[in-house]
């Protein structure tokens, strides 16, 4: 990374490979016996954290200074995300993310770090 790393995280399902964030715009995923990552993903602006999937060895999620997570499954696709969505800051260390649904009324949830724990 070029700037500030954010976040960093082993994969719970493969000892050797470790996931970065960084304020450079990327998140990197790396092998513990290489100097240069094994994937890189550019976004348009600072991530500020990164977390593994806990139930899968492939999915991933990264938060960007807008408020957005991207969650990718590299299984599905290595370059694109599979979802994203938008929270909003209330206050500091807490932000509450909006689900619209289906027109069923609206939601709010508490985020107050990127944990990742996908139903």
């Amino acid at each position: 990374h070029d700037m500030s790393i954010t976040g960093v995280e082993w994969n719970p399902f493969h000892p050797r490979v470790f996931i970065s964030s960084s304020s450079d715009w990327t998140v990197k995923i790396w092998e513990e016996s290489l100097t240069s990552p094994v994937l890189t993903f550019d976004f348009e602006m600072a991530v500020g954290d990164v977390r593994w999937a806990p139930s899968s060895s492939t999915m991933f999620a990264a938060a960007t200074a807008d408020g957005t997570v991207h969650v990718y499954d590299l299984d599905v696709n290595r370059r694109k995300q599979i979802s994203s969505f938008k929270v909003s800051p209330v206050r500091s260390g807490d932000s509450r993310r909006q689900d619209r649904g289906r027109g069923e009324g609206r939601k709010n949830e508490r985020c107050s770090r990127n944990c990742f724990r996908p139903v």
